[in-house]
């Protein structure tokens, strides 16, 4: 039907792309120019096709966010488009009016200047963070693929920042962390686009996405705010055929310094080199980079790859270097098979932080003990000593002088130096080597041992916070009451213990928050406190008060009206309202019942006189009983009703005399109105009894209950004694004039289909009442007719068609239909009735060899409840040559 739109999103797989160049490009030009001037083209295409019988589009939208954008490390120069485009910073939108039924493409054509240059940070940032705003909660909280609530990922992190008060060097230690212990692996391509941290912590693998998800996740587990960067790179390894491809890192905030770079797989920290160009940022690496939508209908959308093709046109310039380096060797001449020490100097260049990453060259018959790359830390000036011992052969030639020449690099500097080894010099141990190690001097050590005692957690490092849902509630209710406790130190604290009547022990990580709730149970009006505390390594208190009210009251006093009037009289009847309660009664209504005077009052502070003139002409000859009602409620809108009984007897026209005696009897009689029981001058008739029954819900399912409340009143002039209200089992009772009794019971319907319940009073009166209730059945769908290929070609293009049936009478709602673990979906308000589904799927997104998907179809009732049907199929994917390359290259590689 024309009108209806339909939107849908694309998640580009992302691949590395071909690149020609306008200079010549090698790993030093690319990392240690001052100045690159780059030209990036984004493109891909897509094809609209046919999706059913009468087929047609009226636009279609393309919306592109990954694009070149200006930044405190990049400019863009210029940005062409084609087709022409709508270009705003961040974004290039597209737009196709009418469109035929064929493959269309697009690009984005854009020059980009790159600088190789710091965010410097000059000074110490204090953690744990505080004071993050609302609009950086986002990149502090969990998110789809960055999952930092996972409890592996907060004691990781924890651990590694434990002691710390450094922002920078506890955000280096996580970067660090993850290029050390993450191994760089494409295998994981062959599955989802990205997986998320908590998968890549467990198994110690992934590509540069999942690197940084882990990265970022273990920043946001420490309330530290980190997004993610997603971009083109240069690299020279040997794992891909190009040099320039997409690539993903991240930025973290500093405060007072703003967003600055860490990337976690190359090795830098705290900068990007100008091989970097940045595309846009996000708070999770899921959110798509390009979007489609269209108005239309019976149609689809065939998607193709963003592809990236980069051209380095111009380089300027040379990177000053950040640290010197200086080296010495301890021992020099050594015999074959003695080791040795080499001491080198690391001295920061810079006012702000430095990361240098050093690497250690030697040659054939010299075997280095440790790591040839080693990351160092420093400070603004700081100056520390790096050591690298290594083993002369033993297997050299006797009679001979063996020189050694040694080279160290870091990024911008180097250092090289050499020893010589023969068969009569001195021969030294590893353990005497160690020994040569040059300790801090006495007063540096106690002085750097009083930094960290002054770093080290102190007690008392936790914050509790409690709140209540309600700081006023009446005698009959509970307050819920949430306590929040945080640690504000930078230790985690273990076995501690929260305490309200009873403990529970628990632990926390640095800056990671638990919550605790609780219900109190006040018997006594006034001013209450609920009292919570936190005790352990850490301890804190919190106390809540919470004003509880009595129930509101209100009486009827002072009343006043005359006990005979004639049956043309006008009479006043006068009485005072009074709250008889500490708290207000509210949407107070006071009526005299039988006649249309009624008053009304938002609230009864104190008392409010009330005065009404009456003719007796509404009333009927002889005997007349009034009601005063009171009708009002509390804060929560619970009904309270007040009632006060009057009686009038009206004169007939021509009355007949009465005896003084009788009109003393009728005195007596109108004031004891009140009393129960009593009867004067009529008998009751049998059968003056009513009874009204209700139920909370007419409709429920089979699972619940339904509440029914049964008013049973007197209508008669007479108490009835000795009543019996049955419903399965009776309950006796006995009502006065006038006076009404509830009952309420719960339903208990075992079958769908219109329940019924019966009940009746018997006794001196006796009347019975039915209730009838619809029970709905839960509601349920079947997914059937489910066809799918067995087998696809590696990236082919396949369909998976199924039946979602209603297979229950009431309806499903809020009906989510999934095939996982894709993000392929589709979504209804309700099921009324089958609905057959199609889903158009890339063979890309599945692993090679077998694959078991999942169609997961989510529903509710009407209260709520979830419900879960889902059907698996397998699937299997067929191999392809590149991949096939690259797990021989890794067979080959670790044997």
């Amino acid at each position: 039907m024309k009108g209806i739109a339909f939107i849908a999103v694309a998640a580009l797989i992302i691949l590395q792309a071909s690149a020609v160049y306008a200079i010549e490009e090698s790993w030093d030009v690319v990392t240690r120019s001052e100045e690159l001037v780059i030209d990036v083209g984004l493109s891909s295409s897509f094809e609209i096709k046919e999706d059913g019988n009468d087929p047609s589009i009226e636009y279609l939208d393309l919306n592109l966010t990954s694009v070149p954008r200006n930044d405190g490390l990049q400019e863009v120069r210029s940005i062409n488009t084609n087709p022409s485009a709508n270009v705003q910073e961040g974004r290039v939108s597209f737009r196709w009016d009418d469109p035929d039924f064929s493959r269309r493409s697009f690009s984005v054509e854009a020059e980009v200047i790159t600088r190789n240059d710091f965010v410097p940070v000059t000074r110490k940032v204090a953690f744990p963070v505080t004071g993050i705003g609302e609009d950086l909660r986002p990149f502090t909280e969990s998110s789809d693929k960055i999952d930092s609530d996972n409890p592996g990922i907060i004691a990781l992190a924890s651990s590694l920042a434990e002691g710390e008060d450094d922002l920078f060097v506890v955000v280096y230690k996580l970067a660090e962390w993850n290029n050390r212990n993450i191994q760089y692996n494409l295998s994981t391509l062959t599955s989802e686009v990205s997986r998320t941290a908590s998968w890549v912590l467990q198994n110690r693998i992934g590509v540069c996405d999942e690197l940084t998800n882990l990265f970022i996740a273990m920043n946001r587990a420490l309330g530290i705010p980190a997004r993610y960067v997603n971009g083109v790179s240069y690299t020279n390894s040997e794992l891909f055929t190009e040099s320039w491809g997409f690539h993903g890192w991240a930025e973290v905030y500093f405060p007072g310094y703003g967003w600055i770079p860490f990337d976690p797989t190359y090795g830098q920290y705290g900068f990007v080199d100008a091989g970097h160009i940045k595309l846009r940022t996000a708070v999770d690496v899921s959110e798509y980079g390009v979007r489609y939508s269209w108005r239309g209908r019976d149609i689809g959308v065939e998607l193709d790859s963003l592809d990236v093709e980069v051209r380095l046109k111009e380089a300027s310039g040379e990177i000053s270097p950040t640290v010197a380096l200086s080296s010495q060797i301890l021992k020099n001449p050594v015999a074959f098979g003695s080791y040795n020490l080499e001491e080198v100097e690391v001295r920061n260049l810079r006012d702000h932080y430095v990361v240098a990453e050093l690497r250690h060259w030697t040659i054939k018959d010299l075997e280095l003990i440790g790591d040839t790359k080693r990351a160092i830390l420093l400070k603004p000036g700081e100056v520390k000593r790096e050591y690298f011992i290594f083993r002369v052969s033993d297997d050299l030639k006797q009679g001979y002088i063996y020189t050694f020449p040694m080279t160290v690099k870091s990024l911008y500097a180097s250092v090289e130096t050499e020893f010589k080894a023969e068969n009569t010099a001195d021969s030294f141990s590893l353990e005497e080597v160690n020994s040569l190690i040059t300790e801090e001097p006495e007063e540096e050590q106690e002085e750097e041992e009083q930094r960290e005692e002054e770093e080290i957690i102190q007690p008392g490092s936790l914050t509790l916070d409690c709140t209540a849902d309600g700081t006023e509630i009446y005698v009959y209710e509970n307050a819920n009451v949430t306590c929040t406790a945080t640690n504000t130190g930078n230790a985690t604290l273990d076995n501690l213990s929260f305490c309200h009547r009873e403990c529970e022990t628990f632990r926390l990580g640095i800056t990671e928050s638990r919550e605790f709730t609780f219900l109190t149970n006040f018997n006594t009006q006034g001013n209450n406190r609920a009292e919570a505390t936190v005790e352990g390594k850490a301890s804190g208190s919190a106390v809540v008060d919470i004003n509880v009210l009595d129930e509101p009251a209100i009486t009827i006093a002072e009343v006043s009206y005359p006990r005979k009037v004639a049956h043309d009289e006008i009479y006043e009847i006068s009485f005072t309202a009074k709250k008889s309660s500490t708290s207000v009664p509210l949407n107070v209504t006071v009526a005299i019942e039988s006649t249309e005077r009624t008053f009304s009052y938002n609230s009864l502070e104190n008392e409010e006189e009330v005065v009404v003139s009456m003719n007796a002409s509404d009333l009927r000859e002889g005997k007349n009983t009034l009601m005063i009602a009171a009708e009002f409620k509390d804060k929560n809108g619970k009904n309270y009703t007040q009632r006060k009984r009057l009686a009038i007897e009206v004169e007939s026209e021509s009355p007949a005399e009465t005896t003084e005696q009788e009109d003393r009897a009728d005195s007596v009689a109108s004031e004891k109105a009140d009393a129960p029981g009593r009867i004067e001058r009529e008998a009751v008739q049998s059968g003056n009894l009513t009874l009204d029954c209700t139920a909370d819900r007419t409709e429920i399912y089979v699972y619940e209950n339904a509440n029914v409340t049964c008013t049973a009143t007197n209508t008669g002039n007479a108490t009835l004694d000795n009543l019996s209200f049955c419903h399965r089992e009776c309950e006796t009772f006995r009502l006065g004039i006038t006076e009404s009794r509830e009952f309420t019971f719960p339903t208990d319907f075992n079958a769908s289909g219109t329940g019924r319940a019966d009940v009746m009073v018997k006794g001196n009166a006796s009347v019975s009442r039915a209730i009838e209730i619809e029970v709905l059945d839960e509601p349920a769908i079947t997914l059937t007719e489910i066809s799918h290929p067995e087998e696809v070609e590696y990236d082919e293009l396949y369909e998976i068609s199924f039946m979602a049936k209603k297979s229950s009478d009431s309806v499903p709602l809020e009906v989510k239909v999934t095939i996982e673990p894709s993000d392929v979906g589709f979504s209804y308000k309700n099921l009324k009735n089958d609905a057959k589904l199609i889903a158009e799927m890339t063979a890309l997104e599945l692993q090679e060899g077998e694959n078991t998907l999942t169609i997961v179809a989510r529903f509710k009732d009407k209260n709520g409840k979830e419900y879960v049907q889902q059907k698996e199929m397998v699937i299997e994917r067929q191999s392809h040559g590149l991949w096939n390359k690259i797990k021989e290259f890794f067979a080959g590689l670790f044997g």
